[in-house]
């Protein structure tokens, strides 16, 4: 019988790390069903999404952990989120503190489920303060109005814009 597993690994990035993963899952007859993989500032964290029989899961675990300097934590896949409306939200926004904070709870408050969120803080060239941006894949009530979400984000405090549209 075939099991489900997600594998979060994380650790110093080397050439040739996912290689290596993808030897070691085929050896005990997995297949990675998805995957997501994030470099920064030397370090990576890599999420596997894994099918495999039953019996080679625990094997496949130590496999896993036996690499030198990676952090290995196996669990049970997630319930299907019950959310069917998928929407993508970009935000610009001059930076502030508990900027994110913000936007999440809002986010957190319509009950829209957050699947992907990626952002980053720039100085604004010679300006002297800096600009936020962000991107989030969202899983939403199909009820849910993107307007509303994103007069809901604009209306934060500061100088904030963003879009929203089915994904």
């Amino acid at each position: 019988m075939k099991t489900r597993t997600i594998a979060t690994v994380t650790g110093a990035d080397r050439s040739g790390l996912l290689n290596l993963l993808a030897k070691l899952t085929r050896q005990m007859d997995g297949v990675w069903t998805a995957s997501k993989v994030i470099h920064m500032g030397g370090q990576v964290a890599i999420m596997l999404d894994i099918t495999l029989p039953d019996s080679n899961i625990k094997e496949l675990k130590e496999r896993f952990e036996a690499v030198h300097r990676l952090h290995c934590v196996f669990n049970d896949p997630p319930q299907e989120t019950p959310h069917e409306h998928l929407l993508a939200l970009h935000v610009d926004a001059d930076d502030r503190v508990g900027l994110i904070r913000d936007i999440t709870a809002a986010v957190h408050e319509m009950d829209i489920d957050i699947t992907s969120f990626n952002s980053v803080r720039l100085a604004a060239g010679g300006m002297g303060n800096t600009v936020f941006t962000a991107s989030l894949e969202l899983a939403a009530p199909s009820q849910i109005d993107a307007k509303v979400l994103v007069d809901k984000i604009e209306s934060l405090e500061g100088n904030i814009r963003a879009e929203a549209e089915a994904a």
